[in-house]
């Protein structure tokens, strides 16, 4: 195949000391995807919170930054535990290839070196080396260990030189002499520390790996972790700064100790858009033009003509992050509300929320009501085009009280953060299909799991649909295209994808 031009035969290796060995037995299960969502996200909402504080004026520097440290601290000792069972995956010393012709095999090489600066001496190690074809099942769980590591790495380097520019912050803000040098010995400590870290090795190594697998990946298609992965990847500053340098370099195997360098160099850098990176808003929802923004206008009026208030509707974008950590095919949920006018029918224009959100519902048509990691958001009906499916349900004998109850459930929980634990107790956050179970009290829901993130996965609505069932299927779309027939069971097959 094409990308196996990409491989070069190793002449340094001289003997296969272990062949086809496992240096750790790991395996990349949903649990781990699950618990690393987690973590990351956790991660990125901790980062951002710190980046926006400022210190109060009658707050000491050691105060303000204390809490901050310590918390650094415990992520970074959350991070870690992604990394101990996949150590040899982040190992500068490991080699990796990746060739579609051979099955995946791991083993240990003697490696020739050689050590020194006017006279070399020649050295030998075993290192651990892999082959990784990423068609097999050993080959696919490699790779997600190469991304679980990289972005783990990232996220731990980056919090550190966030940490260092609060602190060179708080040093410029601080009146007491004694605590600004204080300060200044730590920031000092902290950024030698850092420029001598053994990470930016680990790093430029994984940089270069994770550049292979984007060739492989632009040749053939993305697994679904990917789209949830590599975004969080892409967007880092260390990345972009990789990206900056060395994006004209095809492959970076070859400069991995020019990587190594600018890595290190970040740490001495005091860059005003490195601050302005660390403000930024959190961005999970990457989605580009689903299959159903393609309709015409005609069958786009088609589409709002059917939908009622309390009406609920799935969506799935195959570039969604949720893909990777939501159970089951539909990877969001939302309550459409209805237009103003049928607000105004229903008799509730002069209730508190109403009136509260009337600009966004009447103005601006604001009539769909979903999660986002920025919490419970009004959107616009073009949010329900941005998809590549799409599915309407609603409740058999909706009665007008359950309607006008439901509407103002659901306006009740706009503003509530996203709740990063999926923990459907918990009403003071919500996320995916908490926001239907609030609104539709009388309902009887499942919420058992094994897994908290299948509690609140929108599969566990779509079994509440059926002819015996509290739900029926009003319009259903796939790949950009209404489904005409066998409403039913064709909802009820496409939401039991995986």
């Amino acid at each position: 195949m094409a990308y196996d031009q990409y491989s070069a035969a190793v002449s340094r290796y001289i003997a296969s000391t272990t062949p086809d060995y496992n240096p750790s037995k790991f395996k990349i299960s949903k649990e781990v995807i699950y618990e690393l969502q987690e973590a990351v996200e956790k991660n990125l909402v901790w980062r951002m919170d710190f980046a926006k504080a400022q210190k109060k004026n009658n707050q000491s520097s050691l105060k303000f930054i204390s809490p901050y440290f310590d918390s650094n601290q415990k992520i970074t000792s959350e991070l870690n535990t992604f990394l101990k069972n996949i150590s040899w995956v982040t190992d500068p010393t490991t080699r990796f290839e990746i060739r579609t012709n051979q099955t995946t095999l791991v083993e240990q090489r003697r490696e020739i070196y050689f050590e020194g600066k006017r006279k070399l001496k020649r050295q030998e190690r075993d290192i651990d080396y892999a082959i990784i074809n990423p068609y097999d099942i050993k080959g696919a769980e490699i790779i997600k260990a190469i991304k679980i590591g990289f972005i783990a790495n990232i996220a731990i380097y980056e919090n550190h030189l966030l940490l260092k520019n609060k602190i060179r912050e708080a040093i410029k803000s601080e009146k007491d002499i004694t605590l600004q040098k204080e300060l200044e010995n730590y920031h000092n400590n902290l950024v030698n520390k850092l420029v001598k870290s053994p990470s930016h090795r680990r790093l430029a190594k994984m940089a270069a790996i994770y550049r292979d697998i984007k060739i492989f990946e632009e040749v053939k298609n993305k697994t679904r972790i990917s789209y949830y992965i590599n975004p969080l990847i892409e967007e880092t500053l260390v990345y972009n700064e990789l990206i900056k340098s060395y994006n004209k370099k095809k492959r970076w195997n070859e400069i991995t100790s020019s990587l190594q360098n600018t890595i290190s160099s970040m740490a001495l850098k005091d860059k005003t858009y490195y601050v302005g990176y660390f403000n930024k808003a959190i961005k999970f929802e990457n989605l580009t033009g689903g299959q159903v923004t393609y309709l015409g206008k005609t069958e786009k009026d088609h589409l709002v003509y059917q939908l009622k208030p309390m009406d609920i509707i799935f969506t799935h974008n195959k570039n969604s992050f949720n893909n990777a950590v939501v159970d089951r095919f539909w990877d969001n949920v939302g309550i459409w509300i209805g237009s103003w006018d049928e607000i105004v029918k229903l008799g509730l224009s002069k209730h508190p929320l109403i009136i509260k959100y009337r600009n966004e519902i009447q103005s601006k048509n604001l009539n769909f009501i979903t999660t986002t990691r920025e919490g419970i958001k009004l959107k616009s009906i073009e949010s329900i085009y941005n998809q590549d499916d799409l599915a309407v349900i609603r409740k058999r004998k909706l009665s007008y009280h359950e309607t006008t109850q439901g509407i103002v459930l659901a306006l009740s929980n706009i503003g509530k953060p996203y709740d990063y634990k999926m923990d459907p107790s918990d009403t003071s956050r919500i996320s995916f299909a908490q926001l239907v179970f609030e609104s539709f009290p009388q309902i009887k829901w499942d919420k058992s799991h094994m897994y908290k993130q299948e509690a609140v996965a929108p599969y566990k609505i779509t079994q509440r649909t059926g002819e015996q069932q509290d739900f029926f299927t009003v319009l259903l779309y796939h790949d950009g295209n209404e489904v005409m027939e066998d409403l039913e069971d064709n909802f009820r097959k496409l939401s039991s994808l995986q």
